[in-house]
């Protein structure tokens, strides 16, 4: 027997007119399993949203941090000392 942390926690079981979603974490998966038909789907597609890997997301919203924090930090240098991105640009372009 696998260990619970190695079980399946959600199962699709479809017989192609529509989807019934169980949920194993559930104290009842046959009871609250969700079902929907194929017509609903273009409606109730956002309830396969546990398929999607969620990493792909935090990783973006980290990059975005990332850059944001740079940003800042940019603008706080040109603001405190805006004569020295002026003379290294001229000087980089320059030569």
């Amino acid at each position: 027997m696998l260990p619970t942390s190695e079980k399946a926690r959600w199962i699709i079981v479809s017989n192609f007119k529509e989807f019934h979603i169980y949920n194993m974490d559930s104290k009842q998966p046959i009871k609250s399993r969700t079902i929907i038909k194929l017509d609903e789907l273009p409606q109730r597609y956002h309830e396969f949203g546990f398929l999607i890997d969620n990493t792909v997301e935090r990783i973006i919203q980290e990059k975005e941090n990332v850059a944001s924090v740079m940003f800042f930090c940019l603008d706080q240098a040109l603001f405190s000392a805006p004569g020295i991105l002026l003379t290294l640009c001229h000087d980089t372009c320059s030569t």
